[in-house]
């Protein structure tokens, strides 16, 4: 489920708190056997002060179509940009003291 808004912690190197940024880049992959259009998005953390970035998260986008009893469905392979945003912000508030 969605958070309703993700928090990202400061930066670890420069300790900026108001200039970061989740970013996407996305690229066409092509049409599936239903003609939907998939594509990679790739999210990150940046910090627009030092240009630290946390690690990338992709995966298959899709749009979400709705099956004939009005339920939104997504295929097995495909993921959502809020599911790889919380991920991408999840990785960028780890911290190497959460681990101990």
């Amino acid at each position: 489920m969605p958070s309703e808004e993700l928090k990202l912690k400061p930066c670890p190197f420069c300790k900026e708190k108001s200039r970061l940024k989740l970013t996407c880049k996305s690229s066409f992959i092509g049409f599936n056997g239903l003609d939907w259009r998939v594509e990679r998005h790739t999210w990150t953390a940046r910090c627009n002060v030092c240009h630290a970035r946390g690690p990338a998260v992709g995966g298959k986008v899709v749009d979400c179509r709705l099956m004939s009893d009005g339920r939104e469905t997504l295929p097995s392979w495909a993921t959502t940009d809020e599911e790889l945003k919380e991920k991408a912000t999840a990785l960028w508030n780890r911290r190497a003291k959460d681990a101990e």
